[in-house]
């Protein structure tokens, strides 16, 4: 999460205040590890095995009292977490921020 503080501090000098919403995909460890196993043997990139576990080890989830935080479910099938995300994201367009 510091690196999105630091990124809307250095947007804010010159656009003012700016909220942000923190899309969390929430999926096990094992599976995205797999995922990213997966895409580097087709050919992607992707951190490596030591990397990637002190990536999970690290992990901090997005605070709600900070961020407005959508949290999804990444273990259904993709076309249907798109749709999920462009239909809450549409309802976001009347979402009265404080």
């Amino acid at each position: 999460m510091w690196g999105i503080r630091v990124t809307r501090s250095k947007l804010e000098v010159s656009l003012g205040p700016i909220r942000l919403m923190i899309l969390e995909l929430l999926l096990p460890a094992s599976v995205a590890k797999e995922r990213v196993r997966e895409r580097i043997l087709a050919g992607g990139h992707g951190p490596s095995a030591d990397i990637f576990d002190r990536m999970v080890s690290e992990f901090e989830w997005a605070s709600s009292e900070e961020f407005h935080v959508l949290q999804l479910d990444a273990s259904v099938d993709l076309r249907a977490l798109v749709d999920a995300a462009v239909r809450l994201l549409g309802k976001e367009e009347t979402f009265v921020w404080n």
